[in-house]
């Protein structure tokens, strides 16, 4: 009897991995991952990259989609329409902005819900993003880099005054 219930419970789990493994089939998106997004950071502005993917119904029906970012870059991620429907064989181009302020390592990705009509289940899809965002210039560089331009700008300014009121 124990046997019995293994191999039960064996063919149930294999059959909802197949079962899940058609559904997510017929969703169509690209690239996959979002991968990694390395950036330099400069002071007194952030980096602003702006990047997108395609998702694509493939089902005889239509799907309703809500996007929304998880982990570390959800404080990032800007999404400009993160809830549409798509009709059967219709693709559409997501696209969305990363704003990054501070250096650092950042892991998560974007989360695409296909919440079908009717009695069909939710699938959700992960589409994992990495942001490596370091500094371009360190802050003493950047006071060196700031009173080297300073120097000449004063002294210019000084010799034209000067001139003036002679």
């Amino acid at each position: 009897m124990n046997k019995g219930i293994s191999i039960l419970v064996v063919t149930i789990l294999f059959s909802c991995f197949l079962l899940m493994n058609l559904c997510s089939a017929k969703l169509y998106v690209k690239p996959a991952k979002q991968g990694i997004v390395r950036v330099k950071l400069f002071s007194l502005m952030p980096a602003v990259v702006t990047k997108s993917f395609d998702v694509g119904n493939f089902y005889e029906f239509p799907i309703d989609i809500e996007i929304q970012p998880i982990g570390d870059v959800s404080d990032l991620i800007g999404i400009a329409e993160s809830s549409f429907t798509l009709k059967p064989n219709e693709t559409k181009t997501v696209e969305y902005v990363l704003t990054i302020k501070e250096p650092g390592t950042y892991y998560g990705g974007i989360l695409i819900n296909v919440k079908p009509r009717g009695n069909i289940p939710t699938i959700s899809y992960q589409s994992d993003l990495t942001v490596i965002a370091t500094e371009s210039i360190t802050k003493p560089q950047l006071y060196v880099a700031t009173t080297a331009a300073a120097i000449p700008l004063i002294l210019l300014v000084y010799f034209k005054t000067r001139r003036s009121r002679r």
